[in-house]
């Protein structure tokens, strides 16, 4: 397949407010520079990326595109972004070939040592490479640490084992320009999609990690790098549907700051992190419009141990840091607590535990 054209008054936390210029699209590399070592964003909320190593400027889908070389990557600001491990999607045009190795498009996690599989904190889009009776050679992969850990692919008839033998895989490694999205949301989903269309899907529940690193082109580690192009590279901070993926499939000139077909939920309340934390935490929430905002802590027994926001909230990404302390400013014993969000009459509620 081919392109078809609070701050509260209160002496014992700390508040970081963090919003964005558009509530769902949060970067957008068109990669038509040409030239230089930036990659400008032209979502408007300022995040451009730094272009490393040697990479050339060729056509692309539309204008430009950026070809990567095997010892090249762009890294992102993702410590301002505020993306989570809770929900979002990624989107970019592709051409490679069959891969010598795996070939990373998109790496995202908490740490800088993510190499692929192993324990850290982090998803990632990438081809894998011919392993005999498991992989032909360019099937698209979505993995993801979770509870349990997700690994979609583009051979969904071999099922859920991606060690399984190859069954009828869609390769992406044959030289031509291809649509993938990658979406994922916590309690519901992570899926994948080719060309505007639906590959795969699992059930999705994540462990709550802050996406502070994102990379284009290699692993954290700086392993598995891409050998290839990429072009019109756009980050949501929303998980969008398959009828919005086709959308963009089919609209690649659109900007779409915004899903094109339905809003995002009201509003997503985050994993705190860390978690367990000792002594301080981050609780983040993501508000779709402006709303009455009630964010407290309970214990297990449902005794009310502190009110972190009580007022009305602008929309966007919002964070709130607690120190463990309760309304009297005391210390409180480790344990797991409750954090409870109310935006106007709806109501999410998270687990967190405070270890000592």
């Amino acid at each position: 397949m081919c392109k078809r054209l609070i701050c509260l008054p209160c002496l014992f936390f700390v508040l970081g407010l963090a919003t964005v210029a558009s509530a769902d699209l949060l970067v957008h590399y068109k990669f038509d520079e040409t030239s230089g070592a930036v990659a400008v964003d032209a979502s408007g909320n300022g995040f451009d990326g730094v272009i490393n190593g040697s990479t050339n400027w060729v056509p692309g889908t539309l204008d430009g595109a950026l070809e990567f070389t095997g010892n090249c990557n762009v890294t992102l600001p993702a410590d301002q972004m505020g993306l989570y491990a809770d929900m979002g999607s990624v989107a970019f045009w592709m051409n490679a070939g069959v891969p010598s190795g795996i070939y990373t498009m998109f790496w995202a996690g908490d740490n800088t040592t993510g190499g692929g599989f192993g324990a850290e904190n982090e998803m990632h889009v990438h081809l894998e490479s011919a392993v005999t009776d498991i992989w032909i050679g360019g099937e698209l992969s979505f993995f993801a640490i979770a509870d349990p850990n997700v690994h979609l692919h583009s051979d969904p008839a071999k099922g859920a084992d991606p060690a399984a033998v190859p069954v009828s895989p869609l390769l992406l490694s044959d030289l031509q320009w291809h649509h993938v999205a990658a979406t994922w949301s916590a309690g519901d989903k992570m899926t994948l999609y080719v060309d505007g269309e639906f590959i795969s899907e699992a059930e999705y529940e994540s462990t709550g990690y802050a996406l502070t690193n994102i990379y284009l082109g290699q692993m954290a580690a700086g392993t598995r790098t891409y050998v290839g192009m990429l072009d019109d590279v756009r980050i949501y901070s929303n998980a969008f549907t398959e009828e919005e993926v086709f959308y963009l499939f089919e609209n690649p000139e659109d900007r779409i700051d915004y899903s094109p077909v339905a809003k995002p939920q009201e509003f997503v309340l985050h994993q705190n992190y860390p978690n367990p934390f000792n002594p301080a935490t981050t609780i983040s929430y993501h508000l779709a419009k402006d709303g009455d905002v009630l964010l407290t802590i309970y214990s297990q027994t449902g005794h009310k141990v502190r009110t972190l926001v009580q007022e009305k909230r602008g929309s966007g990404f919002q964070s709130v840091r607690w120190d463990g302390r309760d309304d009297a400013g005391q210390q409180v014993s480790s344990g797991i607590y409750l954090y409870r969000l109310q935006v106007d009459e709806k109501v999410q509620t998270r687990k967190l535990l405070l270890l000592k």
